[in-house]
C-alpha cells in the first residue's frame, strides 16, 4: 500500500482547514493530514491543498485520476511520454490500458525503462515509490507511454461520468506568481510560466 494525495480545490471548499504553506523543500510534514506542496511546485496545480490517503497502485484497463501540468521539459521528458501523478479527487481521468508497476526509478528520467516498456507493449508505467516529493512518498507517478506530455489536455482524457473532458487549464502554484519563488526554479526544466499550466475538466 502506498499513500498518496488526494487533491481539493478550494474553490469546492466552504471551510479551508488550517493549512501550512509546505515548499516543496520541506520533508518534515508525514504528520499533517493537510497539506500544500504534494510536488514540485511547477507540478501542483494553484488553488488547491492536497489530504493523505492511502492507495493501491492501478489495475490494468481501468480509469484513474490524475494530474498533469505541461510547459516544462519541453524537449526532454515530456516530448515523448504524459508523465502524472495518480490523484484521487482532480476530476481528470486517464484510461490505464495495459499498465506495468516499479517501485521506484534509480535515475531522475528512466529513460531505458520506458524505451523497454512500451517496446514490451504496455500502455502505462506506474512508480508507486520515488520518494522525491516534499512530503515523502505521497504520489504515485503514472506515464502514458502511448502520448506525449507537451499536449496538456490530449483526447483520450475523461471528467466523471465517462464523458469526455471539457478541458481547461488551471495554473500551477509556480505560474501563479512565479515572481514570489527563487529566479532559479524553472531552468532546469525549461519551464515557461506562461504555459506551466494543469489539466481540468470542466462539468
Amino acid at each position: 500500500m502506498s499513500m498518496a494525495a488526494r487533491i481539493h480545490y478550494e474553490e469546492n471548499i466552504k471551510h479551508l482547514p488550517d493549512i501550512k504553506n509546505i515548499t516543496y523543500k520541506t520533508r518534515y510534514c508525514k504528520n499533517l493530514r493537510y497539506f500544500r506542496g504534494r510536488s514540485h511546485i511547477l507540478y501542483d496545480p494553484a488553488n488547491a491543498f492536497f489530504e493523505y490517503v492511502p492507495l493501491k497502485p492501478a489495475k490494468s484497463f481501468t480509469w484513474v485520476e490524475i494530474t498533469h501540468c505541461g510547459g516544462v521539459n519541453r524537449g526532454t521528458y515530456e516530448k515523448d511520454v504524459y508523465w502524472a501523478y495518480i490523484t484521487p479527487g482532480s476530476g481528470v481521468f486517464m484510461y490505464t490500458g495495459k499498465t506495468a508497476i516499479r517501485r521506484h526509478h534509480r535515475f531522475y528520467y528512466p529513460r531505458k525503462e520506458i524505451h523497454y516498456f512500451k517496446k514490451m507493449g504496455f500502455d502505462t508505467l506506474q512508480y508507486t515509490h520515488v520518494g522525491d516529493q516534499p512530503c515523502g512518498t505521497n504520489a504515485i507517478e503514472i506515464i502514458d507511454l502511448r502520448r506525449p506530455g507537451t499536449i496538456i489536455c490530449h483526447s483520450m482524457l475523461r471528467s466523471r461520468n465517462n464523458k469526455t473532458c471539457n478541458c481547461a487549464y488551471r495554473k500551477s502554484r509556480w505560474a501563479e506568481n512565479p515572481t514570489s519563488f527563487s529566479a532559479q526554479i524553472g531552468k532546469n526544466e525549461e519551464a515557461d510560466p506562461s504555459k506551466n499550466v494543469c489539466a481540468f475538466c470542466i462539468i
